[in-house]
């Protein structure tokens, strides 16, 4: 039979022979009169006559390639963005950016279900995809194909190019430009290399691409490092492959785009048909994942070094003050010996650690009263993430009392559970502990009763919670806890207040705090290294507070009962920290103990007195 002619309709298999579950098919031709039906798994590929339920359309298509459908890089950037008019020739049009995004969602899951399949023997490009427009419908019926082989390819293929080709592509529909090849990307042996193409289009294109779409990029030339270094979770080698697909490419984009789900919903009732006809993105549902914390390293960079060092050498003065104050002071605090209680919600602490072990012994870290919530001591830490985030507080907060909290093993949560033993912990540092302060240097995105509820229950106790806002740029909101009512959010900048591009959108109704977390100093394995993240911002913030809190009942004597019960919730305490903080060019308040007076003139400290019963009269 001559299948030239016949324009197959593939899709997964109801009964997969491999028993792995493939999302429905979304890179098929359309059907017509003589439609051969296809099933296709990780296994194999076979006909089938069986009716799937859906309704298929049919149309007359017209293809051409992807590639005729994006501008020159030297056209006017006004052109990619022009509406698309099917009554004209189909090259001459520029998708807008809508169905540029659309395309990116699509080619992402589709990429994820083909990985390793011997169907697809050309990587994803622009040049080697189709763009059927549809003659018959007025508002444009859009599809992609990729072509598939009905005879399997035993080659031996390189995932990783094949990744970055996807990167491209990605780039490509970004930007909406054509990526050229140049001698730049050929490898020593003269083949093109996709890799070498990716990573010239990256430095480039750098002020055409969205930073999530540069993520995602990035992720793809990295994809050999990130596969190598995935932890072993019983995966098969098999399965490897597609769980860096999967986390760094497929969740970012359906992240990304399932927010502008309305926004597409015309599209894909354009593509796809009636809502009756498309289960696949009707039951989209995002995975809900855990991560207990998501800090990233950085280059030990002299500038930066030097612009950590001298936040905290600013912030000396200020901390030698409140060290004498409290030295002259016999105020008690309302929960007991004159120390604020700092409880530290992490991944523990490891105890060789030089500043740690030094740290114990001195009791400036509680040994009694620390503890762990999993199975391993809370004086352990692998992740060594726990450990960074006591350090900083310490730095900041030296007459402070740290208790630890060890709630999570390691960044990932494989199991869940991290929020059922942050529950258990928010109520030990609130009942038991009777906590000044809980630093929580972590962020989820599910929603857990139990947990929030452990929040506000410590917010009504008069316990101050601090939270990371979110590592994921402003493509994503304020993680949980930090999106929660009464929690003080921190975002991270670098040491002259510049925020980091890691930090979630501003917020319009809330005040955006920013302190030192982008390029912050911490001692690892006897040497300093650089790391980035709010997680990293949140305990230097809290430090400050404690500090700010030693001060207040030591040279502001005579609160009210009222003025005192602002100060331990969020309003009033932020009302404090805008005295002691500068608006950066982005609006957000960036904090440092300098902006509220010279620490070193007691005229100047009386004057923060003043600064700070003004604060709370005004609240």
């Amino acid at each position: 039979m001559d299948t030239d002619s016949i324009h197959p309709l593939s899709s997964d298999s109801e009964k997969p022979l491999s028993g792995i579950t493939f999302l429905d098919s979304i890179c098929s031709s359309a059907d017509n009169a003589e439609a051969l039906r296809i099933l296709y798994n990780s296994d194999g590929m076979w006909p089938s006559n069986k009716d799937n339920g859906s309704n298929p359309l049919t149309f007359s298509p017209t293809e051409k390639s992807l590639r005729d459908f994006l501008d020159e890089k030297v056209s006017s950037p006004a052109d990619k963005d022009a509406p698309a008019d099917i009554s004209c020739p189909a090259h001459a049009q520029y998708l807008t950016s809508e169905y540029r995004s659309l395309a990116i969602f699509l080619l992402a899951i589709t990429f994820f279900q083909l990985c390793g399949s011997p169907w697809v023997k050309e990587p994803f490009q622009a040049e080697c995809l189709s763009l059927c427009v549809t003659d018959d419908q007025p508002n444009g019926q859009w599809r992609l194909h990729a072509p598939c082989d009905l005879v399997p390819d035993t080659g031996i293929s390189d995932p990783a190019d094949s990744v970055a080709a996807l990167g491209v592509l990605i780039l490509e529909l970004d930007a909406g430009y054509k990526a050229s090849w140049s001698p730049d990307d050929e490898s020593r042996s003269g083949k093109r290399s996709h890799q070498m193409r990716l990573r010239r289009l990256l430095r480039e294109w750098e002020g055409d691409i969205i930073d999530e779409n540069k993520r995602i990029a990035r992720s793809c030339l990295d994809f050999d490092n990130l596969v190598g270094s995935l932890p072993d979770y019983d995966l098969p080698q098999g399965m490897k492959v597609p769980a860096i697909i999967y986390k760094y490419v497929l969740e970012p984009v359906l992240r990304h785009n399932i927010e502008r789900s309305e926004e597409f919903q015309n599209v894909f009732a354009a593509i796809f048909g009636q809502d009756d006809t498309l289960p696949l993105f009707r039951n989209i549902v995002l995975p809900e994942r855990v991560c207990a914390f998501d800090a990233r390293d950085r280059p030990l960079c002299q500038d930066s070094l030097y612009r950590s060092k001298k936040f905290f050498n600013d912030a000396d003065a200020f901390i030698q003050c409140i060290e004498e104050i409290r030295g002259n002071s016999d105020c008690p605090t309302s929960k007991g010996n004159g120390k604020k209680r700092i409880v530290l919600l992490d991944s523990g602490v490891d105890r060789e650690h030089k500043v740690i072990r030094r740290a114990i012994g001195s009791k400036r870290i509680n040994e009694q009263e620390s503890k762990s919530f999993t199975s391993a001591p809370w004086n352990q830490d692998d992740s060594m993430h726990g450990t960074a985030v006591a350090e900083l507080t310490m730095r900041v907060a030296p007459i402070a009392e740290i208790i630890i909290g060890k709630i999570c093993q390691g960044r990932e949560n494989p199991n869940n559970t991290v929020l059922a033993e942050e529950t258990q912990a928010i109520d030990w540092a609130t009942n038991t502990v009777k906590a000044d302060i809980i630093c929580l240097s972590l962020g989820y995105r599910v929603a857990h009763d139990a947990a929030d509820t452990a929040v506000d229950n410590a917010i009504k106790a008069g316990v101050l919670v601090i939270a990371a806002a979110s590592n994921s740029g402003i493509l994503e909101r304020r993680a949980r806890p930090a999106c929660l009512d009464g929690v003080i959010c921190l975002h991270a900048a670098n040491g002259y207040g510049c925020v980091s591009e890691m930090n979630p959108g501003k917020l319009v109704d809330e005040t955006n705090f920013s302190t030192l977390g982008d390029g912050v100093h911490v001692l690892q394995k006897g040497e300093f290294e650089l790391k980035a993240g709010t997680s990293y911002a949140a305990p230097i913030a809290a430090g400050f507070i404690a500090c700010i809190l030693s001060f207040i009942e030591a040279k502001v004597p005579g609160l009210q009962a009222l003025q005192v019960e602002k100060l331990r919730r969020k309003k009033g305490m932020e009302a404090v920290l805008k005295k002691m903080s500068a608006k950066d060019l982005h609006g957000y308040d960036f904090i440092h103990p300098k902006y509220m007076c010279n620490w070193k003139d007691s005229d100047a400290v009386q004057r923060a007195v003043d600064r700070v019963k003004k604060a709370l009269r005004d609240v």
